[in-house]
């Protein structure tokens, strides 16, 4: 619109204001090729009032009449905006980082290296405690960003955000499955979790759901096949990225008692076989399970003498990887060989027993 347009149509309405044409003037004030086009921000310029111009007032009141005509009006540049984009991120319970992105104009650098952020949504404080998830930076709450150049000082700082510019991750927990051990046959250990990365005071009772752990081993399981696994799994919880390490079960030998027999015999008889007894088999075992039988001798022979009675019985060499073998010795015992004495009428008298 002309300047001489706009001038005649604001003097035509004396006493009353038309906004419109107001701000039609002050654009083509400012278009206009003049000193005001290189002020720099925040220097004062006096502009000439038309004929229903409000009158100046001071900062914070409301102005109460209109200037007079060719009076003259402060007006003051103010810096242009240079917008920058903030994000941010952090690990639950740990400390968060902030980043900006920019497109300034000519003359103009943006240092974010300092920026941060203390609020999102409306009113959450960013801390260690805020849960994962994503969340809106409130660009208010923001500051930090710098402006150097030429003509940094004809700009001013303007944060803004973005729906979920600022993610707090979930941090990691890993689970590990308790290790134990059992005797061949024995009570299957009981697998408990043990806990590595909680934050904040976090225990296992702040999860959403607890691990479950189990083995693989059971009371029959051979000592051969051991160690077995132990593992735990099935835990949840959104503030947690979890991982799991597992364990193991060790099965030892069971402890097998095998005695060797006693028996009884006279002197010059036949010697007694010697057989096994055995104390401690495990999950309905029997001799017969066994990789080798022991074997079991004794020391008497049809020629020891009952003077030297008892003689030891033993038994040996048994073998299997679910038992360890522990031994007890028998005896034999040998008692006198029965002695028949003729009388003199060549007719048995009496008998004795020898010595």
């Amino acid at each position: 619109m002309p300047e001489a347009v706009w001038r005649n149509r604001l003097r035509a309405r004396p006493g009353r204001i038309d906004v419109a044409l107001v701000l039609v003037a002050l654009a083509a004030v400012l278009a206009m090729p003049s000193p005001l086009a290189s002020r720099t921000a925040g220097a004062s310029l006096r502009l000439q009032s038309v004929y229903g111009s409000l009158a100046p007032a001071p900062p914070g009141a409301t102005p109460t009449g209109l200037a007079p005509a060719g009076a003259s009006l402060p007006l003051t540049v103010g810096p242009a905006p240079v917008s920058v984009a903030v994000s941010g991120s952090q690990t639950y319970g740990g400390a968060a980082s902030f980043s900006g992105s920019d497109s300034p104009p000519a003359g103009v650098s943006v240092d974010t290296t300092a920026l941060s952020c203390t609020t999102v949504g409306t009113s959450t404080p960013i801390g260690a405690t805020l849960s994962a998830g994503p969340y809106t930076l409130k660009p208010a709450s923001c500051s930090g960003a710098t402006l150097s150049g030429a003509n940094a000082a004809n700009y001013g700082v303007a944060y803004t955000s973005a729906a979920g510019d600022f993610t707090v991750s979930p941090a990691p927990l890993t689970v590990i499955a308790s290790s134990g051990a059992i005797t061949y046959g024995g009570t299957v250990p009981t697998i408990t979790p043990a806990y590595s990365g909680f934050k904040n005071g976090d225990t296992a009772s702040s999860l959403t759901t607890a691990p479950t752990c189990s083995t693989i081993v059971t009371s029959t399981s051979g000592v051969s096949g051991s160690p077995y696994v132990t593992s735990c799994g099935e835990a949840v919880d959104a503030n947690y990225a979890i991982t799991y390490a597992g364990g193991f079960v060790t099965v030892s030998p069971a402890l097998l008692t095998v005695t060797a027999s006693s028996e009884a015999m006279t002197y010059g008889g036949t010697v007694p076989t010697i057989t096994p007894g055995y104390a401690g088999f495990e999950n309905a075992d029997t001799a017969s399970n066994l990789t080798t039988a022991p074997t079991c001798s004794t020391a008497a022979t049809t020629t020891s003498p009952a003077s030297g009675s008892p003689y030891a019985s033993s038994c040996s060499g048994g073998a299997d990887p679910n038992y360890s073998f522990r031994y007890v010795n028998g005896s034999v015992t040998v008692g006198p060989a029965p002695v028949s004495v003729a009388s003199d009428r060549g007719s048995p008298a009496s008998s004795r027993r020898a010595t």
